[in-house]
């Protein structure tokens, strides 16, 4: 049992021709001859997603110390050396706390991640890594399984990821560049099914890749569903079938229950991630790549699935719920804060 449990967590190449079903945790945003999209994983967005409203705060304290700084300096019972003393603090620290803020809004606007490009024709595999341009040739690309997956967390299971890296010919064991394509990812047969989806786009012909829904990003249920405060990091596919099977009712899952007791204290969290979803744009691909590849391609040959009405009805009725028990919670703390800090600050005896 030990050997089959190491077994499935073994990291290293993989095989590129082995025979796997196709699966990604990843959602496809365009399909066709010219290239396959798959959407920028939200690990990296959740933490630009709340730099604004971490910018917000350090602003809103800057402001408070510089009030409370002018407050003592005009104090005629204190000392002259307690004065300037304590406007000097205060000042000092509201110029970190702006500076601070500043630098969190310049990390939120300044996104350095994008979607994960596979063009076709040209053989090209592009994607933007914490502001690195990576652009990899497919021809001398090979898949990596790869033991972590982000931060690591306390008694979370283990997860892998998919790599892919691009190895010099003449030197088959040196690779040149790689970046980590898929994740989490929950064992080494995961990471094969994700290349295997890989490859049959690049190398084989269109009938060969599976029956795949292709996720319009600019949606609004989108940014509340796939990409919004529910979706784990990326987990936006096990995330509509959970809520699917409860018939659309979003809350009926317990996990997801649990999770507005959060954000009745953590409110800022996911009322950032759902603005940051509707409205960031990822890092375009450089112009002489696209230069090279049409913006859009043909689709007919590829079994494209089509959401049925049904559940076009239901993700509306799943989103609305996220947006508006999201928007109560978010509103509940947000005024109890306020009436936290109105106490610490107004009303001191």
């Amino acid at each position: 049992m030990q050997t089959q449990q190491d077994l499935r967590f073994t990291e290293g190449p993989l095989p590129p021709d082995a025979t796997s079903q196709a699966y990604s945790v990843r959602d496809i945003v365009r399909l066709d001859d010219e290239a396959m999209i798959w959407s920028e994983s939200n690990a990296a967005s959740r933490m630009e997603s709340i730099m604004p409203v971490a910018a917000l705060v350090m602003l809103c304290i800057a402001i408070g110390l510089g009030y409370m700084g002018v407050m003592v300096t005009l104090e005629p019972t204190l000392s002259i050396a307690m004065r300037v003393f304590a406007s000097a603090s205060a000042g000092l620290s509201a110029a970190a706390l702006t500076a601070i803020a500043f630098l969190c809004i310049k990390l939120s606007i300044g996104s350095k991640q994008s979607d994960l490009h596979f063009f076709r024709k040209s053989r090209k595999v592009f994607c933007v890594v914490d502001g690195r341009h990576c652009l990899l040739d497919w021809n001398n690309v090979r898949p990596y399984a790869r033991v972590g997956y982000g931060m690591v967390q306390f008694g979370a299971p283990l997860m892998m990821a998919l790599d892919l890296m691009e190895i010099y010919p003449e030197a088959p064991e040196t690779w040149r560049l790689r970046f980590t394509v898929d994740g989490p990812l929950p064992d080494r047969e995961a990471c094969q099914q994700s290349w295997e989806s890989i490859r049959r786009y690049m190398d084989e012909a269109p009938e060969a890749m599976p029956a795949t829904f292709v996720v319009d990003p600019s949606h609004w249920t989108t940014s509340l569903l796939e990409r919004g405060p529910l979706s784990a990091g990326g987990a936006g596919k096990e995330m509509i079938e959970r809520i699917r099977a409860m018939n659309w009712n979003v809350f009926a899952v317990p996990q997801y229950l649990g999770n507005v007791l959060l954000w009745l204290i953590f409110w800022p969290e996911p009322m950032s991630q759902m603005l940051y979803a509707r409205f960031k744009r990822p890092v375009a691909p450089t112009m002489d790549l696209l230069a090279s590849n049409s913006t859009r391609g043909r689709s007919e040959h590829y079994s494209i699935l089509r959401s049925s009405p049904e559940d076009i009805a239901g993700r509306r009725k799943a989103a609305l719920q996220v947006a508006v028990v999201c928007s109560f919670s978010c509103l509940i703390s947000l005024i109890g804060w306020s009436f936290i800090i109105y106490s610490l600050v107004f009303l001191r005896s």
